[in-house]
């Protein structure tokens, strides 16, 4: 982002929003409600002074991307999705491994995977 000149655009993650609101980026249940609503208001302001705003989130939970973009045309923004969900577990938790700073580590990134990406068994 530094290649742009300020207020051209702005990135809003709610592990940065963790960050600053309880000194983790970890996902805490009971804090969560807070943390959404910190971030449509953060949102909110971002679409009226930037022109480009980056909401790099892990969003699987298709109802919280919905929402989101539901701001962002309130805003009269062009809302654009990248959609990760096809990359092999494997590749997810290889790729993790080799970060430097911030991992999320296996156990969650399969929770994650379990949860929302996971194929459900007909029970027929």
């Amino acid at each position: 982002m530094a290649l742009y000149p300020p207020g051209i655009m702005a990135r809003c993650n709610r592990d940065d929003l963790r960050r600053m609101t309880q000194g983790t980026p970890r996902y805490d249940p009971p804090s969560e409600s807070v943390i959404t609503d910190i971030q449509r208001a953060v949102l909110n302001i971002l679409l009226q002074t930037a022109q480009y705003v980056i909401v790099d989130d892990t969003n699987l939970n298709d109802d919280h991307v919905y929402e989101l973009a539901v701001i962002a045309h309130q805003h009269g923004a062009v809302v654009e999705t990248q959609d990760f969900r096809d990359v092999p577990l494997e590749l997810c938790l290889d790729r993790d491994r080799r970060r430097t700073v911030g991992r999320v580590g296996d156990a969650v990134i399969r929770a994650m995977h379990a949860r929302y990406l996971a194929p459900t068994r007909d029970s027929s």
